[in-house]
């Protein structure tokens, strides 16, 4: 009688070690599932964001002077208008559009898979523009810039 009732002890604590092996082999699994992608900061992205702003656009202030990238931001955050009638805001996103998509070719069967970009003040987004499926290995870079006594991030993701 005692033999058989330490037997059956035996085999419940086996029992147990093996259900705790398994929860914490599936706690593991979780983790590792739900790692965020891993981001690195990119120099070359954050020469493409600086030269960026230094970028003349067809937004024409005056007869003269056409904005920057930079100065574009700002018309836009302003809601101005170019000469034309355009709205800056409409300028910036395709301008923005137009140097990512020159830059940064994505695709599938590119070397970027997706892109990233947005210009944001407090996370409210004043540009947000997005192509392809984002994969786990992703550079970023961001740059600031002051306008009119606010600062501005402009952001840019890129997936291999």
């Amino acid at each position: 009688m005692i033999s058989k009732k330490k037997t059956q002890e035996e085999m419940i604590g086996f029992v147990l070690i093996v259900v705790l092996v398994v929860v914490i082999g599936l706690i593991f699994l979780v983790v590792s599932l739900r790692q965020s992608p891993v981001i690195e900061n990119n120099k070359e992205i954050e020469n493409f964001l600086e030269s960026a702003l230094l970028f003349t656009s067809e937004c024409q202030l005056n007869q003269i002077q056409k904005y920057e990238f930079k100065d574009l931001i700002s018309a836009c955050y302003m809601n101005k208008y170019c000469i034309n009638g355009e709205n800056a805001c409409d300028v910036l996103n395709k301008t923005s559009h137009n140097l990512i998509e020159t830059s940064w070719k994505t695709g599938k069967d590119m070397k970027y898979k997706s892109y990233i970009f947005r210009i944001h003040k407090d996370n409210e987004n004043l540009i947000y523009l997005s192509k392809g499926n984002s994969t786990k290995i992703t550079s970023s870079a961001e740059v600031f810039i002051p306008v009119s006594g606010e600062i501005f991030y402009i952001e840019m993701k890129i997936s291999y």
